[in-house]
């Protein structure tokens, strides 16, 4: 699997064949199907990788217990940071997610399950920041969930699929926006605790 990713960085998942991951990962031909069905298969396996790997993370995310307000803003950057960088230090990977998630019913439907779990770990958590009086937003948790999930998504898709750079500004201007929609501006906060 590790063969295919590295593959995957470098070119174009449509090239991806059995005999270029078994001389990628210098073992013989037959050897690619002790593990794989064919390449749809070794494609398929890859990117389940990757959604476990963006699980693990999430659950992290959303579980943890809640911090004071300071405390949370450094924790939803943090999270929305790693996510972006990851992401973006993933860009044959990621760019195979998206072509594959329009052509593929497989990789379509776990991409979706991806997403719905995504929106409801990030709905639960959105649901405690407001119930401890840190969210500023009043629309429903879930649909600032998808919206948030949206402008993350398209930040990363800007960063392999238009194969634009993904910088540290764009990093922080992604954060900063996702942020400010959570718990509003924090100059803001700031000043109306001095003025009470």
């Amino acid at each position: 699997m590790d063969a295919v990713e590295r593959l995957l960085e470098d070119g174009d998942h449509r090239k991806l064949t059995a005999g270029a991951v078994a001389r990628e990962a210098r073992v013989a031909h037959g050897t690619f199907y002790r593990y794989f069905k064919d390449r749809g298969d070794a494609l398929h396996q890859v990117l389940d990788r990757i959604a476990e790997e963006a699980e693990r993370l999430r659950g992290d995310f959303s579980a943890a217990e809640l911090g004071s307000l300071e405390d949370e803003r450094a924790r939803l950057r943090l999270r929305c940071e790693e996510a972006l960088r990851k992401r973006s230090a993933h860009r044959g990977l990621m760019r195979a997610w998206f072509a594959l998630s329009a052509m593929d019913s497989r990789i379509a439907q776990l991409r979706r399950e991806r997403i719905e779990r995504a929106v409801v770990a990030w709905s639960a958590y959105l649901d405690r920041l407001r119930a401890r009086g840190y969210a500023c937003f009043t629309s429903e948790s879930r649909d600032v969930a998808v919206v948030l999930l949206t402008l993350l998504e398209a930040a990363m898709r800007r960063a392999v699929v238009d194969e634009e750079a993904l910088d540290e500004g764009g990093i922080a201007a992604t954060v900063e926006m996702v942020e400010r929609a959570v718990f509003g501006d924090p100059n803001a906060i700031v000043t109306s605790e001095r003025t009470q």
